[in-house]
């Protein structure tokens, strides 16, 4: 696997995931998609904002539906199936250079937000006018949203 290879991986298992929940999430208007990326951890966390959470889109870890894809699985490494070897290809990539590799897997994971695939998936959902599409760097209180790049 490469770089390329896990940003469209991960669209894809976001996209299927995405339309799993879809009915799910039905009831509420999301402000945000976060896709949380930890390639220390080696997890992927996709992550909505209702209107309906009072917390800022920093707070990521307090938004009800924080970690959606795991929430009835397991917290833990596997609790997605769908991205256990894309999280394990992602460790080993970050722990080959760890400043550089966390900035490339970041922009990956924009890059997957924003394909048509998980866009297509999206269509259905209710979002607010603000609607938008994250990734920070979780260390860094004040990372860009490498979504803007």
């Amino acid at each position: 696997m490469d770089l390329e290879n896990f940003g469209n991986e991960l669209a894809l298992a976001l996209a299927r995931e995405l339309l799993l929940r879809e009915q799910e999430f039905a009831s509420y208007s999301m402000r945000a998609l976060d896709l949380g990326i930890f390639p220390w951890h080696g997890l992927i966390e996709p992550s909505f904002l209702t209107s309906a959470d009072n917390c800022t889109e920093r707070e990521i870890a307090n938004w009800t539906h924080y970690n959606f894809a795991r929430a009835k699985r397991g917290f833990g490494p596997g609790g997605w199936p769908d991205v256990a070897e894309l999280e394990t290809w992602m460790l080993g990539f970050y722990e080959g250079d760890r400043g550089s590799h966390a900035n490339a897997l970041f922009a990956a994971a924009a890059s997957a937000l924003k394909s048509h695939e998980v866009q297509r998936a999206l269509a259905g959902y209710r979002k607010t006018d603000d609607f938008r599409l994250t990734v920070f760097d979780p260390d860094d209180s004040h990372s860009k949203n490498y979504v803007d790049d």
